[in-house]
C-alpha cells in the first residue's frame, strides 16, 4: 500500500474529504484537491485501483461531524423564549383572521406551544418547522385560522424545558 500524498494541508480541503468521501477523479474537483488522495490499493488481481471508502469510515467521518456540531449546541447558553402573540388581520369581531404566536430566542429547543380560545387548546393549529439563527437561538411559529367573537379570550401557552407554563394574550386592538 502506497502512502497518501498530502502536497496541501489546508484544512478546508481536509474538512471537504472528511465530509465528502468519494474519490477526486470528478470534472468538479479542482487539482488542488487532488493533491490530497487516499492510498492506492492492490487487487486481487494484480491491478491497482482506487479504494473505495468502508462504510465504518463513512460513519466515523459522519458521527465526528455530528460531535462538533452537537458540542457547539452544547455550549450555547440556555435562554427563555420570547413570545409575541398577533393576528394577521386587525381584530374584528365576527371577521375571519389568523391567531399567530411567534417564539424566539429561546435554547435549547425543547418547547411546547398551545394556542387556547378560553383555557381550551384550539383543534387545527399549525406549527412551523424548528428553526435557528446565529448563537443556537431558536423559533418557532404557531398558527390557527380563528373568528374572534366578544369576550372570548385567546392566549398562547408556551412551556420552555421545565419551567412552568406561562400564558400570553391575545389583544384585538379594538
Amino acid at each position: 500500500m502506497e502512502a497518501a500524498v498530502y502536497r496541501n494541508e489546508d484544512f478546508c480541503m481536509i474538512l471537504h474529504h472528511l465530509i465528502c468521501p468519494l474519490p477526486c477523479s470528478s470534472v468538479l474537483c479542482s487539482d488542488r484537491e487532488k493533491a490530497v488522495r487516499r492510498p492506492d490499493v492492490n487487487s486481487t488481481d494484480g491491478q491497482k485501483t482506487k479504494s473505495r471508502p468502508s462504510l465504518v469510515y463513512i460513519m466515523f467521518k459522519l458521527a465526528a461531524v455530528a460531535l462538533v456540531l452537537l458540542s457547539a449546541s452544547c455550549f450555547a447558553k440556555q435562554s427563555d423564549p420570547k413570545v409575541q402573540v398577533y393576528s394577521r388581520n386587525p381584530g374584528e369581531y365576527g371577521k375571519k383572521n389568523v391567531l399567530i404566536c411567534y417564539v424566539s430566542g429561546f435554547h435549547p429547543p425543547d418547547i411546547t406551544i398551545k394556542l387556547l380560545k378560553n383555557g381550551v387548546e384550539i383543534p387545527d393549529s399549525r406549527q412551523t418547522d424548528l428553526a435557528f439563527e446565529q448563537g443556537w437561538q431558536f423559533h418557532l411559529t404557531k398558527y390557527v385560522d380563528f373568528t374572534p367573537q366578544a369576550g372570548e379570550e385567546y392566549t398562547c401557552r408556551v412551556r420552555h424545558m421545565t419551567s412552568p407554563e406561562k400564558s400570553y394574550t391575545w389583544e384585538p386592538d379594538m
